[in-house]
């Protein structure tokens, strides 16, 4: 299943509808003519950005799971969003080392060519 920033095709689609209906008319006939349409994934991400500019601050997709009661849901973006951000910093840690073994072994190749009086 295809992922874009931690929500699937439907979840992007389901969102966008809710806040495209939270719109006045004015502002649902101005977005459909900015390009709104809420089918297919390119149409889906570009529909969010046009509806992103008549919402003040869109919530993230744990607030969203909040305030529709969905707290297992907020719970488990959260869980997935700390191993996501685990897996990063072990991926960090891991390049942190090797950059520390190549200095190490360029600062013995330096102090072995030219000796310390």
């Amino acid at each position: 299943m295809k992922l874009v920033n931690s929500m699937n095709y439907r979840q992007w689609q389901k969102r966008n509808t809710e806040y495209f209906n939270s719109l006045t008319k004015l502002q649902q006939k101005e977005a459909r003519n900015l390009g709104y349409s809420n089918v297919g994934w390119n149409k889906v991400q570009v529909s969010w950005q046009i509806i992103y500019r008549f919402t003040n601050t869109p919530p993230s997709l744990f607030e969203h799971k909040l305030r529709k009661g969905d707290i297992i849901g907020a719970i488990e973006l959260s869980i997935f969003e700390a191993e996501q951000a685990k897996h990063l910093a072990q991926q960090g840690i891991a390049t942190l080392d090797e950059n520390q073994k190549q200095f190490d072994r360029v600062a013995d190749e330096t102090l072995a060519k030219y000796p310390l009086l």
